[in-house]
């Protein structure tokens, strides 16, 4: 194996760290046409769809509207949502002609000890 050349950067340490914690998984079933009344959280959250679905979200600031959006959620692509700012909830309606299914699992920001 060649020796590194006089000057080269050092590769960076990655630094992995088990760590067992309790965590709530959420299976949502939204019929179609059927919504999910407002609601809010405060802790982000994991969301990974069983079923492909086509949904409205749509966000409340203080009671009213602020953004309607049309999602399609794709079984493949799980994402992320942070928790929501004070006074702002959600609603989702299911668009489609199946049952939509997903799971949301809630994601704290960990502050672990190295």
């Amino acid at each position: 194996m060649p020796s590194d050349p006089a000057g080269a950067a050092a590769a960076p340490t990655i630094r992995f760290k088990e760590v067992t914690e309790t965590h709530k998984l959420r299976r949502v079933e939204i019929p179609p046409g059927g919504v999910v009344p407002r609601y809010r959280v405060e802790t982000g959250y994991l969301v990974f769809t069983v079923t492909p679905a086509k949904v409205r979200r749509t966000t409340y600031r203080d009671g009213k509207v602020e953004n309607v959006e049309v999602l399609t959620l794709d079984p493949a692509k799980p994402f992320y949502v942070a928790g929501f700012a004070p006074g702002v909830e959600v609603s989702i309606e299911n668009l489609g002609t199946t049952v939509a299914i997903f799971g949301k699992l809630t994601v704290g920001t960990p502050d672990y000890d190295w």
